[in-house]
C-alpha cells in the first residue's frame, strides 16, 4: 500500500470515528448508527481487503502510534504477559460484550465515553510500551483481527506487511512482519486456541441473550434494544423470561461463560475427530489445528453476520439480501482456500519467494509461488547451483523464522523433491551451524523480530555514519527511536566502526584544542587581579563546556557508567588518581595523556611559577582564538585597555553589545571612562563569592540590572528602618554600619569593605533596613534593583543557600 493510499484511508476512518463521537453527543439515538450501520462493515473490511490494509488505517492503532513521539523511556510487555495475552484479549471482549448489553447500547454519552477512554488507553499505552504492543496485547479488536483473517495467506499477495518503519521487536513472532508466519508459530498456543474456539459461542450468546431476555426475537430484530433507556438502571431486571429471579447482569455473565465453553469443547471434540480420521492421515497437527481454526472462524463471521445490521437491513430486503450474499460470497473463498492450506504450502511459498530475489533480473513466468516453486527449483538445470540457492534460501528462512528446529524436518521432505540428498542436506545443515549457530537459537534475543530491528538500525546507522560530520545528538536519537539497548548498539558500532579510528577523527582533534586553550589558564595564573581572574574562570568554564559536548560522542563508544563517571570527576569532585583510572576505560592511551594535560592545565594552575607574562602576546592569541565568544574577547579588551596594552586589533570583526560597550567607553571616548562597563560589572560580581556559583548569563542579567552609584565620606547608604528595594556592592573604599541603641545613641557594629553586600536582608525578607550604613571616603557602589535579585534568586538554588547562609550568619553577628 503507497503512503497516500494509507493516508487517504487513515483520515477517512479518523474522520468517520470523530463524527461517530459528535453524533453519539448530539442524537440521543445515535446507538443505531454505530451498532447497525458502522460497526458491521468493519469485519468485511478487514476480511476483504486484508490483516494488514486494516493494521495500517485503524484509528487506535493511530493513537498509540502518535504517543511514541513523546519523549519516554519505555519498555517491553512482560513475558509471562506476552505469553498469556490471548486470554487477556478474549476476557477483554468479554467484559466489553457485557457493558453493551448493559450501558452502551443505547446510552450516546456512555458509550461516547467508552470510545474515549479507548483511545486514552492506547495512547498511554504508546507512551508506556515500546512499538505496536497496544495492537498486539491489548487491543480487544486485535484478537478479532487474527480469527477473522485466520493465516491470512488468500491475501498474501496483496499487502504483506503493515510492519512499524521503525522496528523495535515488541512482539516475538510479529503478525504485521509476516501474518501467516505468526500463525504458525502460534498454532500450539493453548490460550489462542481456547480464543479461537470459545469465539463463536460469545458472538451467538451475545444475539441469543435477547431470546432469553424478551422470551421472543421481536425485541432484537425490532431494534428496541438499541434505543431502549436507562439501561444501566435495569440490570437487576430479571434477566431470563423463564427465570425472572436472576438479575439481568448475573444472566448474561452465565449466558456469555456458558456459550463460550460450549464452543470451546465443541470445536475441541471437531478437533479430536479430525485427529482419528482416516481423511487427515498425513496431516501435521499444527494442519489440523489449522482446518478446526478456519471452521471456527467462518463460523464466527456468518454467526455475526445472520444477526448485525439485521434490525435495519431487513427494513430494505433487497438490499440486505445482496449484503448477506457478499457475506457469504467471502467467507466462503476464505473458507476453501484456508481449510486446504497446510504449513508445507506456506514454507513452500516461503521458499519460492526467497528464490525469486536471488533470481535478479530474470523475469518469473508467472506470479504464483507455488508454480514458481515447482518450476524453478525443480528444473534448475545445474546442481552446484541447485545447492548454492538451496543453502542461501534455506540460511534466509531461518532468519526469517520461518524455519525453527520443529519445522526443520519438513525441510527435510522438500528437498527430497528438490533433488538433494540428505547427505547435502546434512553438510548445509552443519555448515550453517558454523557460519551463524544463531539460526538455531529459540531465544527471543535472536528472533525474526529482533533481527529486523537491528538490521534495520544497522543500515540506518551505518548510512548515517558516512556523514563526517554528524552529531552525537543525532546518532543518540537514532538509537533511541529503535529502542536499542546500549550492549546491542556499541557492538553494532564496534563491527560498522574501528574505535580508535572515531576516536582520533572526532575525538582527538577537538582534546587537542582544548588541550592548546587551557595553556591560556597557565599563563595567567600569576597575576591575582580580579580581571585576569575572571578571564581565567572563563577559559576554564569553555573548556569545560566544549569537554562536556564530547559527552553523547563518548557514550555511543565507551560504557555509560564510566562516561557518566568521568564528567561526574569533571564537572562538580575533581580528582587526579581518581581521574587517571576513569579515562582508562573511555580513551586510548594517547588521548588519555592529552584529556590528564587538559584537566591539570586548568585544574591545577593556581600557583605563581614566577614567570613573567607577556600580556600583550597572551591577549592577542586570546583575540584570535575565541572570536565568537563575546565574554572573552570584551574582558580581553577590558584588560588591554586597563594595563594600557596596545595592540592590532579590528574592532569591525566582531560585534556584540559587551564588546561595543567596552569600546566606546575605553577605547573610543576617554570622557566616559569613568562609567563601569558591564564587563566590569561582570568582574566585580564574579569576585564575590555570593556570585561565583552563577555562570556568564546569570552574571550579564544581574550586570545590565546595575548601575554605578558614588557615595562622599558620612554620606548614607541605606537607613535604617527604611523600605528595602535595593541592594549595594562595594567597589572601592568602605563603610560602616550602624545601629541605634537603647538610648538613642548610633553605635557602629562592624565596617565592610570592597566585594561586600550592603541591603539584602531587608530586599529577600522583605523588611525594613535593620541598620543604617555610612560611607567613608571616596566610595564606589554598583545598585541593583531588590527585583532583579531575587529573578535570580528563583532560578539558581545553589545562590539562593548562599544568601539564606549569609543572612544568618549576619543576623548572628548582631
Amino acid at each position: 500500500m503507497s503512503k497516500k493510499v494509507q493516508f487517504i484511508l487513515q483520515t477517512a476512518t479518523l474522520l468517520v470515528f470523530a463524527g461517530l463521537e459528535i453524533l453519539l453527543f448530539m442524537k440521543y439515538d445515535a446507538t443505531v448508527y454505530v451498532w447497525i450501520l458502522v460497526v458491521p462493515v468493519i469485519p468485511v473490511f478487514i476480511v476483504l481487503f486484508g490483516y494488514h490494509t486494516w493494521r495500517r488505517i485503524c484509528p487506535l492503532a493511530f493513537f498509540s502510534k502518535i504517543s511514541q513521539n513523546i519523549k519516554f523511556k519505555r519498555r517491553k510487555i512482560p513475558k509471562w504477559f506476552e505469553e498469556n495475552f490471548f486470554a487477556f484479549q478474549f476476557w477483554f471482549l468479554f467484559v466489553a460484550f457485557i457493558l453493551r448489553a448493559t450501558v452502551l447500547n443505547s446510552n450516546t454519552h456512555f458509550l461516547a465515553g467508552f470510545f474515549i477512554l479507548v483511545i486514552f488507553l492506547a495512547f498511554f499505552t504508546g507512551i508506556l510500551y515500546s512499538g505496536k504492543s497496544w495492537c498486539n496485547f491489548l487491543c480487544p479488536v486485535s484478537i478479532v483481527e487474527k480469527i477473522y483473517c485466520v493465516s491470512g495467506s488468500y491475501s498474501y499477495g496483496a499487502f504483506q506487511t503493515s510492519k512499524c518503519e521503525t522496528c523495535t521487536a515488541c512482539k516475538k513472532n510479529c503478525p504485521d512482519i509476516d501474518l501467516e508466519n505468526s500463525h504458525w508459530r502460534e498454532m500450539g498456543v493453548n490460550s489462542r486456541r481456547f480464543t479461537v474456539y470459545a469465539f463463536p459461542g460469545l458472538v451467538f450468546s451475545f444475539y441469543f441473550y435477547n431470546y432469553l431476555y424478551a422470551g421472543s426475537w421481536d425485541y432484537y430484530y425490532s431494534g428496541l434494544w438499541a434505543v431502549e433507556e436507562n439501561l444501566l438502571y435495569k440490570i437487576n431486571d430479571p434477566g431470563f423470561f423463564f427465570m425472572p429471579f436472576i438479575p439481568k447482569w448475573a444472566a448474561l455473565v452465565l449466558t456469555q461463560l456458558f456459550f463460550s465453553f460450549f464452543g470451546y469443547y465443541l470445536f475441541l471434540y471437531f478437533e479430536k475427530m479430525l485427529q482419528n480420521s482416516t481423511s487427515t492421515k498425513g496431516f501435521s497437527q499444527g494442519d489440523i489445528t489449522h482446518i478446526v481454526f478456519t471452521v471456527a472462524a467462518f463460523s464466527a463471521f456468518n454467526i455475526y453476520y445472520i444477526f448485525a445490521g439485521a434490525p435495519s437491513y431487513s427494513n430494505f430486503p433487497a438490499w440486505y439480501a445482496l449484503f448477506h450474499f457478499i457475506v457469504i460470497v467471502i467467507s466462503t473463498i476464505v473458507l476453501w482456500h484456508e481449510i486446504h492450506r497446510k504449513e508445507k504450502n506456506f514454507v513452500q511459498d516461503r521458499f519460492a519467494k526467497q528464490y525469486l530475489k536471488k533470481l535478479k533480473n530474470e523475469e518469473p513466468p508467472t506470479r504464483d509461488l507455488q508454480e514458481i516453486y515447482y518450476t524453478y527449483v525443480l528444473n534448475e538445470k545445474q546442481y552446484n547451483v541447485r545447492i548454492q540457492k538451496y543453502k542461501e534460501t534455506m540460511k534466509d528462512l531461518l532468519s526469517n523464522g520461518i524455519l525453527d528446529q520443529d519445522n526443520i524436518v519438513m525441510l527435510e521432505k522438500m528437498r527430497d523433491q528438490t533433488g538433494i540428498g540428505s547427505t547435502e542436506h546434512n553438510k548445509i545443515i552443519n555448515e550453517l551451524k558454523i557460519e551463524d549457530n544463531e539460526l538455531f537459537t529459540e531465544s527471543s534475543d535472536f528472533s525474526v523480530e529482533k533481527r529486523l530491528q537491528i538490521n534495520s538500525y544497522k543500515k540506518v546507522l551505518e548510512k548515517t555514519l558516512q556523514n563526517p560530520n554528524v552529531s552525537a545528538d543525532v546518532l543518540k536519537g537514532i538509537k533511541d527511536t529503535y529502542e536499542i539497548e546500549d550492549t546491542t548498539h556499541k557492538a553494532i558500532i564496534s563491527e560498522l566502526t574501528d574505535l580508535d579510528s572515531v576516536l582520533n577523527s572526532k575525538i582527538k582533534p577537538i582534546i587537542d584544542e582544548l588541550v592548546e586553550k587551557s595553556k591560556y589558564v597557565l599563563q595567567l595564573q600569576a597575576s591575582s587581579k580580579y580581571s585576569i581572574k575572571y578571564l581565567r574562570h572563563l577559559i576554564r568554564s569553555d573548556i569545560v563546556r566544549s569537554f562536556n559536548a564530547l559527552k553523547t560522542t563518548l557514550a555511543l563508544i565507551a560504557d555509560e557508567r564510566i562516561v557518566n563517571n568521568l564528567y561526574s570527576i569533571i564537572n562538580k569532585d575533581f580528582d587526579e588518581e581518581t581521574l587517571h583510572k576513569t579515562i582508562g576505560g573511555v580513551f586510548n592511551e594517547d588521548i588519555s595523556r592529552s584529556v590528564e594535560t587538559l584537566f591539570q592545565n586548568i585544574y591545577k594552575a593556581d600557583k605563581n611559577t614566577g614567570e613573567t607574562i607577556n600580556y600583550h602576546k597572551v591577549l592577542n592569541n586570546l583575540l584570535s582564538s575565541y572570536k565568537k565568544n563575546e565574554y572573552i574577547v570584551a574582558t580581553s579588551l577590558y584588560i588591554a585597555a586597563e594595563m594600557k596594552i596596545t595592540f592590532d586589533f579590528s574592532f569591525d570583526t566582531v560585534r556584540s553589545y559587551l564588546i561595543e560597550d567596552v569600546i566606546n567607553k575605553l577605547y573610543e571616548n576617554s570622557s566616559r571612562q569613568s562609567n563601569t562597563t558591564i564587563i566590569q560589572r561582570h568582574i566585580y560580581l564574579h569576585n564575590i563569592k555570593l556570585f561565583q556559583t552563577l555562570d556568564e548569563t546569570e552574571l550579564d542579567s544581574l550586570a545590565k540590572a546595575m548601575e554605578e552609584v558614588r557615595f562622599s565620606k558620612n554620606e548614607t547608604l541605606v537607613k535604617s528602618g527604611d523600605i528595602g528595594d535595593s541592594l549595594y556592592i562595594i567597589i572601592e573604599g568602605s563603610a560602616d554600619i550602624i545601629i541605634t541603641s537603647k538610648d538613642g545613641s548610633d553605635e557602629r557594629i562592624s565596617t565592610v569593605k570592597e566585594g561586600d553586600v550592603i541591603g539584602e536582608i531587608s530586599v529577600v525578607c522583605d523588611i525594613p533596613r535593620t541598620a543604617s550604613v555610612v560611607a567613608g571616603a571616596n566610595l564606589l557602589t554598583i545598585k541593583l534593583s531588590g527585583n532583579s535579585f531575587k529573578n535570580i534568586l528563583y532560578t539558581n538554588p545553589e545562590l539562593s543557600l548562599l544568601v539564606m547562609q549569609g543572612i544568618t550568619k549576619r543576623l548572628l553577628e548582631r
